[in-house]
């Protein structure tokens, strides 16, 4: 009997041990399959948040770009309507300045000026906006408004922020998808 207790003791026990062994074993399996599973989630993170700030990237770079192109088109407004305001009220014009007519269109002519200023004003310190500030201010003397030098002046000024505007020839090549 005393055998028999012992034989069927041990085999009590080693069924546990064993029992135990293969709860621990299946333990051990399911934790390398979560950990694999983990490792895939985390790389596919990994590369949506790379992709994220590769398109956050390109987004930026083309907000700033578009943001020169806009200076860019209100500069030559400016240019355009100091051009035809010379070309119409300049030397051998009927019209003088105590004229309707005449106050109307230079006021229309600051008022393009003033928001080629208020477009300028928000960029960081840059020597191109500042030379396009420069050339178009100071129209309180009338020799100024027709001055070929103060429209030249716009011009390489206008022609400084195209520089900056020029599209990136790796923008168009980018596949947008």
């Amino acid at each position: 009997r005393y055998l028999e207790e012992t034989w069927h003791r041990m085999t009590t026990d080693t069924y546990v041990a064993i029992s135990s062994l293969t709860v621990a074993g299946a333990s051990l399996v399911v934790s390398i399959i979560a950990t694999l599973f983990a490792k895939g989630s985390l790389n596919r993170a990994n590369d949506s948040l790379r992709q994220a700030e590769k398109i956050a990237s390109r987004e930026e770079q083309d907000w700033r770009q578009r943001k020169w192109f806009d200076l860019y088109l209100k500069a030559n407004e400016a240019y355009n309507a100091l051009e035809k305001f010379q070309i119409q009220y300049g030397i051998g014009s009927l019209q003088s300045p105590d004229d309707g007519q005449w106050k109307q269109d230079f006021n229309n002519l600051i008022y393009i000026f003033r928001a080629v200023h208020a477009l300028a004003m928000v960029f960081p310190i840059d020597p191109v906006v500042t030379e396009l500030c420069l050339a178009t201010v100071d129209f309180q003397n009338v020799e100024n408004v027709f001055s070929k030098k103060r429209l030249e002046r716009i011009f390489e000024a206008m022609n400084n922020v195209r520089e900056k505007a020029l599209v990136d020839p790796a923008v168009l090549s980018q596949d947008p998808h």
